[in-house]
């Protein structure tokens, strides 16, 4: 079974910076351990990974502010976001940043985050696994690459 994001382009829009060539990201071992798509990315040429839920019921991409904090010095684009109100109810103000990273040390990208406060959903599911996430990849994302999710295979094709 294929999960299938389209989206029509604008002859106006910008095409994405980066030219990434068709790729095959296994998400197996994290829906097998965790029981959630996750992928590990490098943000920023980190030594350590980073770990993104692949999320197709989040509008947007989201960091968690402490990663944020961690990196702000490398970020140079950020501004100040809206309020959203987020699953549990809460009203939480929001800033957008853009995001450097790598995949399978092949994939790169430079994206825009919602930065907002995670610690509260995050820390039940490294509670629940003994993973911490630190970010959400989010419909935005996977439309704008054209990422197909294969359910099947479980895989993530770029």
């Amino acid at each position: 079974m294929y999960v299938v994001l389209y989206f029509h382009t604008s002859p106006k829009r910008k095409q994405p910076m980066h030219q990434n060539k068709a790729h095959s990201i296994p998400i197996a071992f994290s829906i097998q351990t965790l029981g959630l798509p996750v992928i590990p990315v490098k943000l920023f040429n980190a030594e350590n990974h980073s770990l993104l839920l692949v999320d197709t019921g989040s509008d947007r991409s989201i960091m968690d502010i402490t990663v944020y904090n961690h990196f702000k010095d490398k970020i140079t684009n950020s501004e100040q976001g809206q309020n959203i109100i987020t699953t549990n109810g809460q009203t939480s103000s929001t800033l957008t940043a853009q995001f450097d990273f790598i995949i399978e040390d092949t994939l790169k990208f430079s994206e825009p985050f919602t930065c907002m406060e995670c610690s509260v959903g995050f820390n039940q599911i490294q509670k629940e696994t003994g993973y911490q996430l630190h970010g959400i990849l989010g419909t935005d994302f996977l439309v704008k690459h054209q990422w197909k999710i294969d359910f099947e295979n479980l895989q993530i094709h770029t």
